[in-house]
C-alpha cells in the first residue's frame, strides 16, 4: 500500500492488486492545498477494479521543492499533457473536489471527446459558468493570520495543522497559490462535454446551493445527476463510504439522470 509515482504530476496512493486488470482509472483532482496523502483513506476504500491516481501539483509533498503555480490554465495544461502517459489505455473517470472540480472540468474540456473521461464527478463546487463574486480583499493581500481565518470558514483544516506553526508555515504558500489560481479562473463558453456528469455536494455546504449545483448539467450533452450527502464543504471526509458507493455506481452503471437535467441549457 506504499503507492508509487506514476508521473511527476500523478501519484498512485495504493499499489494495484497483483494479477488484477483494473476496469478504469479514477483520476482524483484535489481541493486547494490537497495532495495524494489526503486521499489514502479514500483510495483504500475503493474496490480493486478501480485504479486511483491523484494529481500532485508543484509545491506539495514529493514536489514541494518546485514553485507552486498560480494560474489555473497552466495547471490544466500540465495535467492534460501528463494524463494519458500516466493512465495508459485504461478508460478514465475524473473526480474533482472544490478547486479540483474546476481543474477536472477544464482538463476534460481540453482533452475532449474520446480522449476525455467516460464520466466527470464534481463535488463542493458550483457550476463554472455561474458568476463568482470577488473577495473583499484578494487572497494575495491577506496576511497569514487572516488567510487562516478564511480557510477555517471552509472547514477541513485539521487542528493538528492549525496548532503546529511550523507545519502551517510550510503548507500556507501552496494553499495560497491554489486560492490565487482558483480566484483567477475565468470561464470560457464552449461545447458541452461528451461524458456523463455527476455532481455531489454536502447538505450543509453553504458555499454550494442546490441551484448552483444543478447548473452543472448544462456542461454535458450526456446524462447528468445531482446527489446530496450529509456534511459541509468537506463532506468527502464525513460521508466517505457513501461517496465511494456513488462513484463506484457511476463507473459501473453510468450516471442515472436526475432533476439536474432540468437546468440544462440555462
Amino acid at each position: 500500500m506504499a503507492g508509487q509515482d506514476i508521473h511527476a504530476w500523478f501519484h498512485a496512493p495504493i499499489d494495484p492488486a497483483p494479477g488484477l486488470t483494473p476496469r478504469a482509472a479514477l483520476v482524483c483532482f484535489p481541493y486547494a492545498g490537497g495532495g495524494p496523502s489526503a486521499y489514502h483513506a479514500f483510495c483504500r476504500a475503493l474496490p480493486p477494479q478501480l485504479r486511483p491516481l491523484v494529481a500532485r501539483l508543484p509545491g506539495r509533498e514529493a514536489s514541494r521543492q518546485m514553485p507552486p503555480l498560480t494560474d489555473l490554465d497552466d495547471i490544466v495544461a500540465h495535467l492534460a499533457d501528463a494524463l494519458r502517459p500516466a493512465v495508459g489505455d485504461l478508460p478514465m473517470v475524473f473526480w474533482g473536489h472544490s478547486m479540483g472540480a474546476l481543474v477536472a472540468f477544464e482538463v476534460a474540456r481540453r482533452l475532449g471527446g474520446e480522449a476525455g473521461p467516460r464520466s466527470l464527478i464534481v463535488s463542493g463546487c458550483k457550476a463554472p459558468q455561474l458568476p463568482r463574486a470577488p473577495r473583499p480583499v484578494p487572497v494575495e493581500a491577506l496576511d497569514d493570520a487572516r488567510f487562516v481565518q478564511l480557510l477555517q470558514g471552509y472547514g477541513g483544516m485539521p487542528s493538528a495543522i492549525l496548532d503546529n506553526p511550523d507545519l502551517l508555515a510550510l503548507l500556507l504558500p501552496q494553499i495560497r497559490a491554489d486560492f490565487i489560481a482558483m480566484d483567477g479562473y475565468r470561464y470560457r463558453a464552449g461545447a458541452p462535454l461528451e461524458c456523463d456528469l455527476l455532481c455531489v455536494n454536502g447538505t450543509s455546504d453553504h458555499l454550494v446551493g442546490r441551484d448552483a449545483a444543478r447548473a452543472w448539467a448544462a456542461q454535458t450533452s450526456r446524462h447528468a445527476a445531482c446527489e446530496w450527502l450529509p456534511g459541509g464543504h468537506f463532506f468527502i471526509n464525513e460521508s466517505r463510504a457513501a461517496l465511494v458507493r456513488l462513484i463506484v455506481d457511476a463507473v459501473e452503471d453510468g450516471v442515472v439522470p436526475s432533476d439536474a437535467a432540468l437546468t440544462r441549457g440555462t
